[in-house]
């Protein structure tokens, strides 16, 4: 017969007969140490957000920006979900909401009042990523993803202010380490969910390229995203194939072993160091914003308790708590609980619906989870990496003879390739953004918004100078990544013409 680990550290032995509900419970439960480090990090993360996005938010998220609200509406449809943001596209207005949420996210870091800190981030997330879905990637995805998660777990129970008392709350705020564990519907929902999230990137990802052992060569030749490290490794095919094809076989089989039951210690550990090891390098080589760290955080839920222990150098002990969360009274947790449970079916539904759209949850149910951005598909790289790169080129003719980049601070325009395509973006929102303009199927009337924004911002600066703009004009050079190595495909696109 086998035993539970803590239960022969107490000489309590319990057959492997244990009830099923209880067997169930030890396969779904998260140590709560796991769930403080979750909320620091979810915590620190949405400030790192909050900060880059400041940068752009008069030109992303106000009326005067590309993206004015109507045009979002008007143009995005059903990517334009329920926002905060569309209330006013005032700048005043984006920035009390930017206060809210940096407020809400410091919060979490502490974990002060963290139920109703982590509601307001989660909500005010969803609301950002509504106002503007054309910046959204898919560390966004997970983002708001754990976040709904999060509003049913206690993320305070430990390591925070609302775990600790008296007047040395801030010196014992990391002190509060005691063992305990969660096993509810949410806890099983959560893992369950980012074990549903690694199986579909690999079920989706259909391409020729990921069969071949070529999908991370076509990654790693677009200039966009891909850092000093990622390029150097271009030099080493047969270790990129291998790399690719390990990609595809851990996501595929690992999400299966990070949910089995047997061998916790062992085989969660091995797996949930595997895929942070997936983690690491993807940060090494892609610029792809916090999505590698939150994913990295995200899998320390799966760790069991002893290697929690071994971290803090405690001995093992039975560490299930029945009410780790004693806020709130009993039917309120309960309604909590099943609410959580309807989001699982749903989650499920939705999964089998992105490998086959008969599948599909009732349109009028997915459609209105969309709304509140419950429609993630999970297609990183899928069905393989895009062969298509390029850099952007906005030549604006002046009266006095010149043409200069708006893109390039007002730079003589250069045809050639840039030695670092990011670099003419302010961050890798902006990138995105531009990238959406010339993708197939693209509404026009933004890329006329995109052109007239910074018509209108360097209109200014050059009328000061006594300088007016004649006409403007956007290209993208695209260069399409060709096999085996062979030198990439130029082309020249005019997209968009505008004349004063």
């Amino acid at each position: 017969m086998e035993y539970d680990w803590a239960e022969k550290m107490n000489g309590i032995k319990t057959p492997s007969k244990a009830s099923w509900t209880s067997s169930l419970g030890r396969c779904f439960e998260i140590d709560l140490r796991a769930l403080a480090w979750l909320r620091i990090a979810i915590g620190a993360i949405l400030l790192y957000d909050l900060v880059g996005r400041v940068r752009d938010y008069q030109a992303l998220y106000s009326d005067g920006g590309v993206l004015s609200r109507t045009l979002a509406i008007s143009q995005l449809g059903r990517l334009t979900g329920i926002s905060l943001h569309l209330i006013s596209g005032e700048i005043w207005f984006q920035a009390g909401l930017f206060l809210i949420a940096f407020a809400a996210a410091c919060c979490m870091v502490v974990g002060y009042k963290t139920r109703a800190a982590t509601v307001v981030s989660w909500i005010l997330f969803v609301s950002i990523c509504s106002r503007n879905a054309r910046v959204m990637n898919a560390g966004d995805a997970l983002m708001h993803t754990m976040l709904l998660w999060s509003c049913f777990l206690p993320l305070g129970a430990r390591h925070s202010l609302d775990a600790v008392k008296g007047p040395a709350r801030f010196s014992s705020l990391l002190s509060s380490a005691s063992a305990g564990s969660v096993s509810s519907v949410a806890s099983a929902a959560t893992l369950i969910q980012i074990a549903c999230i690694y199986f579909a990137t690999s079920v989706l990802k259909t391409g020729e390229a990921w069969k071949d052992g070529t999908a991370l060569y076509y990654a790693l030749n677009v200039d966009q995203f891909t850092t000093p490290i990622g390029k150097a490794l271009l030099q080493y095919p047969g270790f990129l194939s291998a790399l690719t094809h390990s990609t595809i076989l851990l996501e595929f089989f690992g999400p299966f072993l990070l949910l089995w039951p047997l061998k916790k210690k062992f085989i969660r550990t091995a797996m949930v160091a595997c895929f942070v090891s997936l983690h690491i390098g993807i940060m090494l080589t892609m610029r792809l914003g916090f999505l590698p760290i939150l994913d990295i955080a995200v899998l320390m839920l799966f760790l069991p308790r002893e290697i929690w222990d071994l971290f803090y150098r405690k001995k093992p002990s039975i560490a299930i708590e029945p009410d780790p969360d004693p806020a709130g009274s009993g039917i309120l947790k309960i309604v909590a609980q099943v609410t959580a449970g309807i989001l699982l079916v749903y989650t499920l539904w939705w999964t089998l619906g992105t490998f086959n759209k008969a599948l599909r949850p009732p349109a009028a149910v997915w459609k209105t989870a969309a709304s509140i951005k419950l429609n993630a598909t999970w297609n990183m790289f899928s069905p393989q990496p895009s062969r298509r790169d390029g850099w952007f080129i906005m030549a604006a003719d002046l009266d006095d003879g010149r043409t200069v980049d708006l893109l390039r601070r007002g730079d003589p325009v250069d045809w050639g390739k840039p030695k670092d395509a990011a670099a003419i973006f302010s961050n890798y929102r902006y990138r995105k953004y531009m990238m959406n303009l010339v993708r197939k199927g693209a509404p026009k009337p933004l890329l006329g918004s995109f052109v007239g924004y910074h018509e209108k911002v360097w209109g200014k600066k050059f009328s000061s100078q006594g300088v007016k703009i004649r006409e403007i004009r956007l290209y993208f050079m695209e260069e399409r990544t060709m096999p085996d190595y062979a030198p990439p495909k130029l082309r020249k696109r005019l997209i968009w013409t505008r004349k004063s």
